[in-house]
């Protein structure tokens, strides 16, 4: 009868930090609106709304004064000010001044953010090289890397997340594992490089 190792080190666990993405917005202050009740705002042209802007308003900004007799128009959409911005597609424009809507918007982009995911036992397997290397022009940093063994199945490794192990920070880089017959238990393993 063979069993699965449970414990395979006294040192202190490795911890596992899942990677997502994230979609993220990014928009400019070029033009900013400002309505009868002295407030900012922002428009975005994917939402076809606007957001109140609060934080200090940098210089070089646009800003667009809304009377109640002006009226804001994106395509073939007319927005204006009560309390709150009305958006609509049909609008008498008689006796109203007509006034194309800047937009905010730059663009979308990703990030890449992590979560903590758990921790588990592992083994260090095989050799520990350290060297230096020059990731970014001018910048030679000190590298290290090596392999790690663990026989934990709740726990699934996967190319670029991250785990700290003796407080220092790693990136995996690559995961595997091999199958111990006649048993049929798993041993993972993962290349780690640490991250400055």
């Amino acid at each position: 009868m063979y069993l699965k190792p449970k414990n395979n080190s006294k040192k202190s666990k490795a911890l596992l930090y899942r990677r997502f993405i994230s979609l993220e917005s990014s928009k400019n202050l070029k033009t900013l609106y400002q309505t009868v009740d002295s407030k900012y705002w922002t428009f975005d042209y994917n939402e076809l709304n606007f957001t109140e802007f609060t934080d200090e308003i940098p210089v070089g900004t646009s800003i667009v004064t809304i009377t109640t007799t002006m009226v804001l128009t994106y395509l073939t959409y007319y927005m204006y000010y009560t309390t709150e911005w009305v958006v609509t597609a049909s609008f008498d424009t008689t006796g109203y001044s007509l006034l194309s809507a800047t937009y905010n918007n730059v663009g979308s982009y990703q990030t890449n953010k992590y979560y903590y995911s758990g921790e588990f036992n592992f083994m260090i397997k095989g050799d520990v090289t350290e060297t230096t290397g020059q990731r970014i022009k001018g910048l030679i940093a000190p590298m290290r890397n090596f392999t790690i063994r663990t026989f934990n199945d709740d726990i699934k490794l996967k190319t670029d997340d991250l785990i700290v192990v003796e407080k220092k920070l790693y990136s995996i880089e690559n995961v595997g594992f091999s199958i111990k017959k006649p048993s049929g238990y798993k041993i993972y393993y993962a290349d780690l490089n640490n991250i400055l």
